[in-house]
């Protein structure tokens, strides 16, 4: 399976270029809401795509580096903090808590730091994770499964099950069915509606930016619109709720009604948010930003603590299971040819053990995670140098750590608790650092650092899932990812700035929500109050949710598990203004009504592709539209 120079340079070029079609839409609905998506299906569709438009001959190995490549680079937005933790330390910090104006090269610099670890993180945690059957991550078997039928080479021992998309578009769909049932002309109608509606959503954010009345839509009355109720067909966001699927899109809306509906008015009534609606300080914007901060860490906090538990007691039985069977004397690398055999497709089955050594593949990952980790302590020093150099050092230390735990949930339920594990820091540096002058700067950096290395080593190992599945040399994926990481480290600073530099940040459109949190959760850590009455609902709901989250743990696996609300979700719903909640129920009842219409098993990769084409389509006009206005 070598490849020569010159192929892998074309697959890499066409890897960047996905990637960074992926970064621009990051970056347009990161900064809007804080939602980000991977897009792995599109990114190997699209590389597919690439390479028979070229006549060029491409292998299902090859198909995987370009997606690794894809996903390193569109991911960087959310893995460097720059929808999140830089905004806020850029625009929403005071002159006494740290506030710093970031150039291109501070930029550069910083998503240099913190953008290697989680890649090695994953680097070390591969061989283990990819023996445990249970962690099905199932958009990395979604996509392994798409690109063995794009090149008629089906995977054996991947059910439909093991495919589950992220926030399942349907009720479990027949266990009899096998992914190798697919229609071959499977590609043709997937890039054909991959074309159209990109094409569609395209043309139709041009035309919104000059017809801003489609923007504004009071379908609630003058009055519901003082509290923001109105309603955008923005096409990114009916994608993004025809991926995340209408049990969330409902507890979506559920949080809009709730924080916008009810507690905005009341609050605003009452004289506890007496300032404008839209305002983060003083008005009810910022006031249910509480209460929604508090619903979503009680959720995660209990999905924590189980996956925690669950982990612990795993760890435990693997290692008396490893000493009673294997001793003293076992063998890696058979394990390692077991699972390939197994789950390779049938003409890349021959053992890759000759080719790729574990233990080297372990040296090469502690070596590059010590390499990483001391540079990520050396810049951030010299860029924020008020933080303590023990601080960094926790916060470099506690990621691959915290980085297990997040895989191991996306391994599950293929959904990642970044948010959470940031919080976790932030609330371990608010202890242990809650008097320092800049206390609430150290606690934004060092939750971003944790998050980051969770981000990244939770999406590299959903790719790493994808070429296990196909017999792809995890030292090839590697390179890819850090090609990719490499280039999104250039390309983001630039197109960070782009935005910062001709919108107003925060304001109408961008509003980074999440940078809020971040801020007043490191204000919460370090000492500050809360807005009148504030706890006291944020304690309420906070319980509410814990025990919601825990009949969601007992009842998962029921048919009703599923529309038990999501506190994650319902929170989103709280502090993103409602237009964009609307658009993502209306995405999650057209997902739902096409698929009881046609049980297809293929619908859940069919509808993913159609969504991604919406979601790039805005994303990047909306760019284009911002570079001609340069």
């Amino acid at each position: 399976m070598e490849t020569s120079l010159g192929t892998t340079l074309k697959l890499t070029t066409a890897g960047l270029a996905i990637g960074t079609l992926v970064l621009c839409a990051n970056f347009q609905f990161g900064l809007q809401t804080g939602w980000v998506s991977m897009m792995s299906m599109p990114a190997a569709l699209l590389g597919f795509a690439w390479f028979k438009t070229l006549k060029s001959a491409l292998t299902p190995q090859d198909n995987v580096y370009i997606q690794s490549v894809a996903i390193a680079v569109g991911t960087g937005p959310l893995s460097f903090g720059l929808i999140g933790a830089i905004p806020a330390v850029q625009f929403l910090l005071t002159e006494e808590e740290g506030r710093i104006s970031f150039s291109v090269t501070k930029l550069i610099l910083w998503s240099l730091a913190i953008g290697y670890m989680g890649i090695f993180t994953s680097v070390l945690l591969r061989e283990t994770i990819m023996r445990n059957k249970v962690l099905k991550f199932p958009s990395g078997s979604a996509a392994a499964a798409l690109i063995g039928t794009l090149h008629d080479k089906p995977i054996q021992g991947v059910t439909p099950d093991d495919c589950t998309l992220r926030l399942p578009l349907t009720d479990p769909i027949d266990r009899g069915s096998r992914v190798e049932n697919r229609d071959p002309t499977l590609y043709y109608r997937n890039i054909v509606v991959l074309v159209v509606t990109f094409i569609a959503s395209s043309v139709y954010t041009i035309v919104s930016k000059y017809a801003l009345t489609l923007q504004n839509i009071p379908i609630f009355g003058q009055r519901a619109l003082k509290y923001l109720w109105k309603f955008e067909l923005s096409p990114a966001y009916v994608g993004q709720g025809i991926v995340m699927g209408l049990p969330t899109t409902v507890s979506m809306l559920s949080g809009a009604v709730l924080g916008w509906g009810i507690l905005a008015p009341l609050s605003r009534h009452k004289g506890w948010a007496p300032g404008e609606v839209e305002d983060w300080q003083n008005g009810a914007q910022g006031w249910i930003m509480w209460v929604s901060l508090a619903i979503m860490v009680a959720d995660t906090g209990v999905s924590f603590l189980m996956l925690t538990l669950t982990a612990m007691s795993d760890l435990y039985s693997s290692t008396r299971q490893y000493r009673s069977r294997f001793g003293p004397t076992y063998n890696s690398i058979n394990t390692h040819d077991a699972h390939v055999n197994e789950l390779s497709t049938p003409d890349t089955a021959v053992s890759r053990a000759s080719i790729e050594n574990p233990h080297d593949q372990h040296v090469f990952g502690i070596w590059g995670l010590a390499l990483s980790s001391l540079m990520c302590v050396i810049i951030i020093k010299c860029l924020f140098t008020t933080i303590p150099i023990g601080a960094l050092i926790l916060a470099v230390c506690l990621s691959p750590f915290l980085s297990l735990l997040g895989v191991r949930a996306l391994g599950e339920t293929d959904l990642n608790p970044v948010s959470s594990i940031a919080k976790l820091t932030q609330f371990v540096f608010g202890v242990l650092l809650r008097n320092h002058p800049q206390g609430v700067l150290l606690n934004i950096i060092a939750g971003a650092i944790t998050e980051a290395g969770a981000e990244q080593a939770g999406d590299l190992m959903q790719d790493y899932k994808t070429g296990s599945l196909l017999g792809a040399l995890m030292t090839s994926q590697t390179v890819g990812m850090m090609a990719g990481t490499t280039w999104s480290v250039l390309v983001s600073g630039f197109v960070y700035k782009l935005y910062t530099s001709h919108f107003e940040i925060p304001g109408q459109e961008y509003r980074i929500p999440t940078s809020y949190i971040w801020t007043d959760c490191a204000r919460l850590m370090t000492g500050s109050g809360l807005p009148p009455k504030a706890g006291s609902f944020s304690i309420v709901f906070g319980l509410i949710f814990v025990v919601f989250a825990v009949a969601k743990h007992i009842y998962k696996d029921k048919s009703f598990g599923k529309w038990i609300p999501s506190g994650v979700a319902v929170g989103i719903g709280m502090y993103n203004v409602p237009q964009f909640t609307l658009a993502r129920f209306l995405g999650g009842v057209i997902s739902y009504l096409y698929t009881k219409m046609r049980k297809d098993p293929s619908d859940n990769i069919y509808m993913v592709i159609l969504s991604s084409g919406l979601i790039l389509g805005e994303g990047i006009m909306s760019v284009v539209y911002l570079m001609c206005q340069i």
